[in-house]
């Protein structure tokens, strides 16, 4: 019961401070914006929007006892001048997370949106071990592999969808 109190805390801890993570207007990116670390806190992946279509997407670590872990507003990940938000993250296995996000830049009249999905490792540190992007796919869906890595469900314009491999290297062995 216990352990279910203190991770309710520390969510609504979360949610009711997001504001406050590295200033400008912070919300959580839902799925699943939270997963665990394996050590009792958690790891959020948030926006801090500098304008209504413009924001910047943060990883953050986040200890049993509510400390921010890996900086004031955690990693830099990415970022969007298209108010496109999309976030999805998946436990490493070894306290750091595997996080998916796309970017999309400015549209210029008359050209189609212009997106680009990635994928990057941040260990348990809050250092970028690897990172995978591509124009013109979108990522579905990802789970944790229980390697270190990841499979991910993408969708292309030109293909009826497919699966990749990441492993905990970065390398694509499928």
């Amino acid at each position: 019961m216990r352990r279910k109190t203190v991770i309710s805390a520390l969510i609504a801890a979360i949610l009711l401070t997001a504001s406050c993570i590295g200033g400008g207007m912070a919300v959580p990116i839902p799925p699943p914006g939270i997963i665990g670390d394996n050590s009792g806190g958690a790891i959020v992946t948030y926006a801090v929007y500098e304008t209504l279509t413009e924001q910047d997407y943060y990883v953050q670590r986040i200890s049993p006892e509510g400390d921010f872990l890996w900086g004031e507003r955690g990693v830099l990940i990415g970022s969007t001048g298209n108010g496109c938000p999309y976030s999805e993250a998946v436990s490493d296995g070894s306290g750091g997370a595997i996080v998916s996000w796309w970017e999309c830049l400015p549209e210029v009249p008359g050209e189609p949106t212009s997106c680009q999905s990635y994928v990057a490792r941040i260990d348990a540190e809050g250092d970028v071990q690897w990172q995978w992007g591509r124009e013109g796919v979108e990522i579905e869906s990802m789970i944790a592999d229980g390697a270190g890595g990841v499979i991910i469900g993408v969708w292309a314009a030109d293909t009826k969808g497919s699966l990749v491999k990441i492993d905990s290297e970065g390398n694509l062995p499928w």
